[in-house]
């Protein structure tokens, strides 16, 4: 026989038992050829999420120079040569740099900006226009009206420019007329995309700007653009210096930010640190800044807080895959063990055999290998230029396989607890006479094949638990940082808080109360008993016991604060020293400490801090500055969206903000990914743990077929058959899953403590919060699971416990 043939004649002879085995292999290589790929998408998403909310200031490479126009007419372009050499020295960048960064753009400023004193009709007393030469501004614009200017000339007075059209409608300029000296106007534009983050480096171009001065009137400040061979020649006959800049833009889109934030900044540096010519003589030398370092070192440790976080929640799926694979190639050694033994007698050698066991193990391995990896190949695309193993370097190893160590560890505890749990249950049914709780409780505790069944269910557990419960902390946390910023429903920032401003908020539907605050006075001294602290000193009304009421971080204020008139009362913070019961308070004297507070939602507190009472602190002599935030309470039944968006209209000068938004700010992308791979994680390890446990079992029923053919030759129904199994195995797996649940809440303090979570909380660490949605769904599932697959072991030992 060959081995062909053999692996034939076991095909014939039964398809489900390699089936099962090239399934589990299938799984197995799915899971670990998804893993890298799921790291990698993550870390695209902390990337794109980055870069999609980066500023021109925060994330543009960008260079300075001033240079002056040739002192002669030319008809030479340097813009079109500057930016020709800057893209040159783009595509000579490594990748991923080069894909991140988008085509260069130059801007030049021509060092005077043109005033005039417009009539009096304009409504403005005057007008100042920058002179802008931007290079590829017809790329980003579309003509309203004329035509672009024509390239300008050294010995022509008049140069010819185009200007924002809603600058030149407000001020009633008309095409060909000279509305600034020596400036013809040629034309207008808008720009086709005027949130493209490019014109924050032209900010004129999409908008012009009022400036108040009490004393004279508005100014409008605006900007002309000329033709970019104003930088050969300069304008009007003038050839001042120009300042230029020229920025490389970053791209947000998923393809290109699919990509290790290390190997990135490594680039940048390198990058940054060089010099770089834009002529061929070596002239013009420039050196590229940004701060786009800083961000990618954030989300570096993003990429590697996420990176540990799918490892650790891995190890669940993967680890119970490979056991299904041994369970899955047991049952086919134990299903072929008759047919073996013939094989043997009639001749075969046992190196034979083994050949023909390799032989057919490898094609499984193939088989199940290149399925699972066509799967994986087609569900998730492979990891694009510069991520998937490079996503994975500076991953914190033992943060990932901390979870895994901590089940382990404890899995031989919940042994040792079985078998003493077993051994306690002993007396009481054998008092009872219960012969077939008292056979099952005896049988689980003489044979070890309760082991694989226990280890599935406390790693499936503690896998699924572990997911969900770092998700809800990392939720919980987020709210808690978005409303500590906000402070209230509505928070409101900018104009002074006058009472006519004040009546104007409360008069919008929704607003149930206004709570004022102002910082009144900085580094006040603050005599306590044993030191004297500087303090910052902030006052509110009563109304922030409005605003703070319902906040998950309300701090607590106590009412005495603002309603006690035996002097001034205050609540201290920061670095304060706590148990303080007064003190005294600069000019103010002698106050009451009513308590010590982390911080006061809503305010930008320094390190040390004081909160008064507004009413209080203006009776002492204190000096109340107006103040400039204000924090709203939303009344019952309103949204605090609708009632922002209508204070927005109503003061339209104003930073209106919701908890809710600052909330969505720190779901960022990865985080938002995480969550919903935790839930498919869970799902996925307590599938594989169901099939474990039942592989487990049909691989030892061959051992439990015995002691039931036993019970049915004592006349034992089959009612007792299945109760002796269901004592035999129940037992172990509840606790395990008891065990799995404490094991995972455990596995998830441990990794909220060790990671670094700012990207999402503001600050390094992240706190425990448990979802009771998720454990009870996953309680139940397992339940639901354990109660099939006792009822399925308890049935097969009734079946196969007949007499032969």
């Amino acid at each position: 026989m060959t081995p062909l043939s053999w692996i034939v004649s076991r095909l014939r002879a039964g398809l489900a038992p390699v089936v099962a085995v090239a399934v589990a292999v299938a799984v197995t290589v799915a899971l670990i050829a998804a893993l890298p790929r799921v790291v990698a998408d993550l870390a695209g998403r902390a990337t794109s999420g980055a870069f999609a909310t980066l500023s021109a200031r925060e994330g543009d490479l960008m260079a300075r120079w001033r240079g002056a126009p040739a002192a002669t007419a030319t008809t030479t372009d340097p813009g079109a040569a500057y930016l020709e050499a800057a893209e040159d020295l783009r595509q000579a960048q490594p990748r991923p740099l080069r894909d991140v960064l988008v085509p260069p753009q130059l801007l030049g400023e021509l060092g005077f900006p043109l005033s005039v004193t417009p009539p009096a009709s304009s409504g403005y007393h005057r007008l100042t226009f920058a002179v802008l030469v931007d290079a590829t501004l017809e790329e980003h614009t579309r003509l309203v009206s004329g035509a672009w200017p024509r390239p300008p000339d050294a010995a022509d007075p008049v140069t010819e420019a185009v200007v924002l059209h809603d600058a030149a409608e407000r001020l009633g300029w008309v095409l060909g007329s000279e509305p600034l000296p020596g400036i013809r106007l040629a034309g207008t534009f808008r720009p086709t995309d005027p949130h493209d983050r490019r014109w924050e480096q032209v900010p004129r171009g999409v908008r012009y700007a009022e400036l108040v001065d009490p004393n004279l009137g508005t100014e409008l400040v605006s900007a002309v653009f000329v033709d970019r061979r104003a930088l050969a020649v300069g304008v009007s006959g003038k050839r001042p210096q120009i300042i230029h800049t020229l920025w490389y833009g970053i791209s947000a889109d998923t393809e290109s930010a699919g990509l290790d934030a290390e190997v990135l900044a490594g680039q940048l540096t390198a990058t940054l640190a060089r010099t770089h010519d834009l002529t061929t003589d070596g002239r013009l030398s420039i050196r590229l800044f940004s701060e786009l370092g800083d961000v990618l070192d954030a989300v570096s440790v993003q990429q590697r807080t996420l990176t540990a976080l799918v490892l650790a929640m891995a190890a669940g799926p993967v680890g119970l895959s490979i056991l299904l694979v041994w369970l899955a190639a047991v049952g086919v050694r134990a299903r072929r063990a008759t047919v073996t033994a013939l094989v043997r007698a009639r001749g075969a050698s046992p190196g034979q055999l083994r050949a023909w066991a390799l032989t057919e193990g490898v094609a499984l391995l193939l088989v199940g290998g290149l399925a699972g990896y066509a799967v994986v190949d087609a569900a998730l695309p492979g990891p694009g230029r510069g991520a998937g193993v490079g996503s994975l370097s500076g991953t914190d190893a033992l943060a990932a396989v901390a979870p895994t160590l901590l089940t382990v560890a404890g899995g031989i505890l919940v042994w040792r607890l079985r078998q003493g749990v077993l051994r306690l249950l002993v007396g009481p049914l054998r008092t009872r006479r219960s012969l077939p709780g008292l056979l099952g409780v005896l049988r689980a505790l003489r044979g070890s094949g309760g082991a694989l069944p226990l280890i599935a269910v406390l790693l499936g557990v503690s896998v699924a638990v572990v997911g969900g419960t770092v998700s809800a902390s990392l939720d919980a946390t987020a709210r808690d940082a978005a409303w500590g910023l906000n402070g209230a429903p509505v928070r409101i920032a900018g104009p002074r808080m006058t009472d006519d401003v004040v009546a104007r908020i409360e008069s919008v539907d929704g607003v149930a109360s206004v709570a004022r605050v102002a910082r009144v006075a900085d580094a006040v001294p603050l005599q306590l008993p044993e030191q004297t602290i500087h303090v910052g000193v902030w006052a509110a009304d009563d109304h922030l016991l409005d605003a703070y009421r319902g906040s998950p971080v309300d701090p607590g204020l106590p009412p005495a604060l603002f309603g006690s008139a035996d002097g001034v009362a205050a609540v201290v913070g920061g670095l304060v020293p706590e148990g303080a019961t007064g003190g005294r308070l600069g000019s103010v004297g002698q106050v009451r400490l009513l308590g010590h507070r982390d911080l006061l939602p809503g305010i930008a507190t320094p390190d040390a801090w004081a909160l008064v009472s507004s009413e209080a602190w203006a009776s002492a002599g204190g000096e109340a500055p107006t103040a400039t935030i204000a924090l709203v309470a939303v009344a019952d039944g309103a949204r605090a969206d609708e009632v922002a968006s209508a204070l927005r209209v109503q003061l339209d000068t104003a930073v209106v903000s919701t908890a809710e938004e600052q909330l969505r700010g720190r779901h960022v992308p990865a985080s938002l990914a995480f969550a919903r791979l935790a839930t498919a994680t869970g799902l996925a390890t307590l599938v594989l743990m169901t099939g474990a446990i039942l592989a487990a079992d049909a691989v030892g029923a061959a051992t439990r077929r015995d002691a039931t053919a036993r019970l049915r030759a004592l006349g034992a129904p089959d009612r007792d058959i299945r109760l002796s199994v269901v004592w035999e195995t129940a037992p172990g797996l509840l606790l395990a899953v008891a065990s799995g649940i404490g094991l995972g809440i455990g596995a998830a303090a441990l990794l909220l403590g060790w990671l670094d979570y700012g990207f999402i909380t503001g600050a390094r660490r992240a706190r425990l919060a448990l979802d009771p949605a998720w454990l009870a769904a996953v309680l139940g599932l397992v339940l639901v699971a354990l109660a099939a697959v006792i009822t399925t072991a308890a049935r097969r030992a009734a079946r196969e416990g007949e007499a032969p």
